[in-house]
């Protein structure tokens, strides 16, 4: 019985590694695939979580090992990284302070 639980964690874990290059693996971060992936890893989560095959810090740790062989990154300097990306160019939004008819 030990072995066949031991086969079980085995497998969930490679499926958890599978679907973490998939998610991980996808360029457009908005793009539809991406959410369904990202709502089928959260499911795929919570169904180890629940089966208590495998702890949170066992997953925990292989979604962080995931994330750095692929991005080669943490998790939290890849969030950082992309806020940065984000916040555009700097707008002088006090050219708009005057009403529309008074500028040209």
């Amino acid at each position: 019985m030990n072995s066949d639980i031991q086969a079980k964690k085995v497998k969930y874990l490679e499926g958890l590694k599978d679907l973490l290059k998939q998610f991980y693996g996808t360029q457009d971060l908005k793009s539809a695939y991406r959410k369904k992936l990202e709502y089928k890893l959260e499911g795929y989560i919570a169904a180890g979580a629940l089966s208590q095959l495998v702890s949170q810090e066992q997953m925990q740790n292989i979604i962080d090992h995931e994330h750095m062989s692929v991005f080669g990154l943490t998790r939290s300097e890849r969030r950082d990284k992309l806020n940065l990306k984000s916040e555009g160019p700097n707008v002088d939004w006090r050219i708009y302070d005057s009403p529309t008819i008074h500028r040209q």
